[in-house]
């Protein structure tokens, strides 16, 4: 998709009722008002104040690493900053965040989809930015934009996968997002010694 049909995807997913309904105050709908505490949620996380530091690091280096105290929203807003970001600026995007625990991806898929103003049990389908995958179950379509997948989904990403071109799956994502790393600095070496021949071979390219 060309840059300009990108942000326009963005935009008009945004003018929805869903996604403005979190927006507007006097709206008193039951759906309305469930939208509306998300929205005031997602406000107040402690979070939300460095959101545009944050996605001026990113421009800035090739890698973050970001520390906060339980609850204040690193696992749900860091992908959906990145996301609105890249899209509002007409640039494509594939992020996969991994979570050690296959409830989480789940339920953190769900979270950001309800978030984003997307109906229930979009997930995964072509009308969603959202997917996730676990063992034995993928919810990733050709829309997703954003995908939170197991540990082990991710190392097969590395390590081969079905990308375009016959290239490995993780050729494609822009950004990588390994959340709950203190759990899994084992599977981190792993990954960081997967990454380095495959950038490698960008540079050469």
């Amino acid at each position: 998709m060309l840059p300009e049909q990108i942000s326009a995807s963005l935009y008009n997913r945004q003018s929805t009722f869903a996604y403005q309904a979190m927006f507007v105050s006097s709206c008193v709908h039951r759906t309305a008002l469930a939208d509306m505490h998300l929205k005031h949620q997602r406000q107040t996380l402690p979070i939300a104040a460095y959101r545009q530091h944050i996605v001026q690091t990113l421009e800035d280096n090739q890698v973050l690493v970001l520390s906060g105290e339980t609850g204040c929203g690193k696992s749900t807003q860091l992908p959906a900053f990145i996301m609105e970001d890249q899209l509002s600026r007409g640039k494509a995007c594939k992020i996969i965040c991994t979570e050690p625990r296959r409830i989480s991806a789940i339920s953190l898929a769900q979270r950001v989809s309800a978030e984003m103003g997307e109906p229930a049990g979009a997930v995964g389908t072509n009308s969603s930015l959202i997917g996730y995958s676990i063992r034995l179950e993928s919810n990733i379509a050709k829309s997703t934009r954003l995908a939170f997948v197991t540990n082990g989904i991710a190392l097969r990403m590395l390590e081969g996968g079905s990308g375009q071109g016959g290239g490995a799956a993780i050729d494609e994502v822009t950004h990588l997002i390994v959340d709950e790393v203190s759990k899994v600095h084992r599977w981190l070496f792993h990954i960081s010694q997967c990454i380095g021949p495959r950038k490698a071979r960008k540079c050469n390219n």
